[in-house]
């Protein structure tokens, strides 16, 4: 998708605040002036730098793949009671350590992503402060314009009002991108919660199943062993 063709999720109706605020910044405009032309708007777009560099920086902190690469072997783990027939109890209870040690980085994982949801919301209330601000210095701009009819630096506040529209485009697109971060959590949390509440505790009863089957078999074995013992001796002590 074309960047000016971005869906704009943060359009917002202007207050009777914002409408007078714009009507304060119009009046101090001086087109005369090339120094506040050159100041204007620049401390929202500052702003807007510097909160792109913290969204980047929280981007940078995740370990998507290691979520993925962990559900993954645990699947492998669960396979392996499944496919691989009766084990001994020794293995399967090595195999249950791993699966609890895995469970407890999934647990992790999963507050971990809570935790950035709550900072994703924050992202994009600040966001939203901040398109809001530079529609109010871009509409009091355009009021200026179009109350004055000369001014020797007009031209290059044209330019100016521009160069915010593009700024506030940023805006419009980080929306959309702290949209996608948060859908795709959304998606890792689902299949977490899948796993942990009912993959695990599934596998779990398997394998308590085949632990009771194998050791009803063995203590069966050994009471058949011992009623054959009791026979024999009885046979013995007769003849």
């Amino acid at each position: 998708m074309n960047p000016a063709e971005e869906k704009n999720t943060l359009e917002f109706e202007l207050s009777g605040e914002d409408l007078k605020r714009i009507e304060e910044i119009a009046a101090e405009i001086d087109l005369d002036s090339a120094a506040g032309i050159l100041q204007y708007g620049t401390s929202c777009q500052q702003k807007i730098d510097t909160f792109s560099d913290s969204v980047l920086e929280n981007a940078r902190k995740k370990d998507m793949g290691k979520i993925s690469g962990l559900i993954a072997e645990l699947a492998e783990e669960l396979r392996g009671v499944s496919s691989g027939g009766r084990r001994k109890r020794i293995k399967m209870e090595k195999l249950e350590d791993n699966v609890d040690t895995m469970t407890a980085m999934l647990y992790d994982h999963q507050n971990r992503l809570l935790e950035e949801t709550i900072r994703l919301k924050k992202f994009y209330q600040e966001n939203l402060s901040y398109y809001r601000e530079l529609t109010i210095y871009i509409e009091a701009g355009k009021r200026k314009l179009e109350i004055t009819a000369g001014g020797a630096m007009r031209e290059n506040f044209e330019k100016k009002i521009h160069d915010l529209e593009v700024t506030r485009l940023i805006c419009v697109q980080m929306a959309a991108q702290l949209d996608i971060i948060r859908n795709n959590n959304v998606a890792v949390s689902d299949k977490i919660q899948a796993v942990l509440k009912n993959a695990i505790p599934l596998w779990k009863n398997r394998m308590t199943t085949a632990m009771s089957i194998e050791d009803a078999a063995e203590s069966n074995g050994q009471l058949i062993s011992a009623l054959d013992e009791m026979v024999r001796a009885q046979n013995e002590g007769s003849e």
